[in-house]
């Protein structure tokens, strides 16, 4: 197996794994946290009619989808460098039947 094929398959499975259950944020079971805010935040926020609950639900959603994507493509760097360097070396499939 390549390594971009490799890179391919656990980017895949780690994907499908993480994926949320297919509903909306609104439809999944919710849990109770307490929060600190300074205050100032918190009654701006109220005044301006601002959903704390969907904002740090979204803002966390966010965080973790860029963390998890960091976390790939450190676990994945060195294949995805190894592919590149192999097309840089080979070429890809097909470049000498282009006619552009």
């Amino acid at each position: 197996m390549t390594p971009l094929a490799a890179a391919f398959r656990q980017w895949r499975d780690y994907t499908l794994a993480n994926k949320p259950q297919g509903m909306a944020s609104s439809q999944r079971a919710k849990k109770a946290a307490n929060v600190s805010i300074s205050a100032d935040v918190l009654e701006a926020a109220r005044s301006h009619d601002i959903n704390l609950s969907a904002t740090l639900e979204s803002a966390l959603e966010d965080q973790l989808r860029q963390r998890r994507r960091n976390e790939w493509l450190a676990t994945n760097g060195d294949s995805i460098e190894a592919y590149n360097c192999d097309v840089e070396k080979r070429s890809t499939f097909g470049d000498s039947l282009r006619s552009f």
